[in-house]
């Protein structure tokens, strides 16, 4: 499913930017976020996730910028056989 939401997502996004009124590109972009966001929903979110979000709502940090400058220290934290699987 989340293949499907970024394949679908991927697939929109640049057919919207070259028309905006195109109204089926336009529906394959929601889809998408909406297909991603309901893998995550059934999930629970590791450690620099919560962390992001959290950082990011108490100080109106923002959300992708967030995300890179804390995962190199999330996957330091993580146990070493996550690292490994990180590097590959």
């Amino acid at each position: 499913m989340a293949l499907a939401g970024l394949w679908t997502f991927k697939a929109g996004l640049p057919r919207v930017i070259a028309n905006p009124g195109n109204l089926d590109a336009r529906e394959e972009t929601p889809f998408g976020s909406w297909l991603c966001g309901t893998v995550l929903a059934q999930v629970g979110m590791a450690l620099h996730h919560k962390l992001c979000h959290m950082l990011g709502d108490s100080f109106n940090l923002p959300h992708a910028e967030t995300h890179a400058v804390l995962l190199p220290h999330s996957v330091a934290y993580n146990p070493r056989p996550l690292r490994l699987l990180w590097r590959q």
